[in-house]
């Protein structure tokens, strides 16, 4: 139970490293204990990384943090580097931006395309000399 409740809290905060205090005192385990949960984290994957201040008492200890994953690359998140959350999910600023701006550039295109329609239905109009039905009629 002390892994998956010490795993749980450092996956809430990615990037913020505890150290074995803090983590003792919020999971109410041993110090023992949660310094042996530490080790396996650190050694399992590089999901968790070791880190040297403690973001919860600020004193410089060694610590343990989680290296969260971005949702649109995939790639871990590098020691401090700052990620945005939507959601559930992390994104490197980078990602984030190439998502809204590729839905800005598909919205803009979409409407340069129903633009240049209009235009070209108008001027199709004109010259015929017709009555003015409705835009976008057929």
């Amino acid at each position: 139970m002390t892994t998956d409740s010490i795993r749980r809290i450092l996956m809430d905060a990615p990037g913020d490293a505890l150290c074995g205090s803090c983590l003792s005192a919020v999971c109410g385990a041993s110090t023992a204990d949660v310094l042996t949960t530490m080790a396996s984290l650190l050694g399992n994957n590089d999901e968790f990384q070791r880190g040297w201040s403690c973001a919860s008492c600020l004193r410089q200890v060694s610590a343990v943090f989680y290296r969260a994953k971005c949702a649109h690359c995939s790639e871990r998140l590098q020691p401090g580097e700052k990620g945005h959350r939507m959601g559930d999910e992390i994104f490197h600023i980078v990602c984030l931006r190439r998502l809204v701006s590729d839905d800005s550039i598909r919205l803009s295109q979409a409407l340069g395309r129903r633009s240049r329609r209009l235009i070209a239905q108008s001027r199709r109009r004109m010259r015929k000399g017709d009555d003015w039905p409705p835009l976008e009629s057929p």
